[in-house]
């Protein structure tokens, strides 16, 4: 019964805690930091890092999926696509996989490198491609002109993070209870 109680009390926590997550992810989604064509600087990769080293790849990936999706339906810019959620669910499964249980600059340095310099920059290329094509339009080509478009995006971002989940983690290490908590 008290086994039952407690497990109880941790699954309510972590909810709480992965939907306050999702509110700020939402939150500083739309407080752009800079927005011009080429590149678009967010925070909002702070909360999906803080799931993940909380509650792994499944707290990552629900703070960033389900994070996009509640973003779409309060501020809608252009249609839902669900490959781009998706894909960001996965940012947050691959973080988690990264930080969860370890974090050290080479394990902050290289999920940078995979969510930003991989996924985000050949699998979002890849889907938005398949969303702006045009007839008669040669798909490769078309491809490789938006990876060009979205390096820059990419480079910023990953410096960003690169500076900001240092010491972000360090603070998380040092506040009570926040050090990394096994799902149930």
């Amino acid at each position: 019964m008290e086994k039952n109680r407690e497990r109880l009390k941790t699954s309510v926590q972590m909810l709480t805690v992965l939907a306050l997550l999702m509110a700020a992810q939402v939150v500083l989604g739309m407080l752009e930091v800079f927005h011009n064509d080429t590149v678009k600087l967010t925070l909002s990769f702070i909360p999906v890092v803080m799931a993940a080293r909380l509650y792994g790849g499944t707290g990552g990936a629900v703070v960033a999926g389900f994070g996009d999706i509640i973003s779409y339906l309060i501020h809608p810019v252009g249609a839902w696509v669900p490959q781009i959620t998706l894909t960001y669910a996965l940012i947050g499964v691959i973080y988690g996989w990264f930080l969860h249980k370890k974090t050290g600059m080479v394990r902050i340095v290289l999920s940078v490198v995979v969510t930003q310099c991989v996924i985000s920059l050949f699998v979002t290329s890849l889907w938005l491609t398949m969303l702006s094509i045009t007839e008669g339009t040669p798909f490769v080509e078309f491809y490789w002109t938006k990876v060009g478009m979205r390096i820059l995006q990419c480079v910023v971002m990953s410096v960003v993070q690169i500076i900001v989940i240092p010491p972000m983690l360090r603070l998380m290490d040092r506040v009570g209870n926040t050090k990394p908590m096994a799902v149930h």
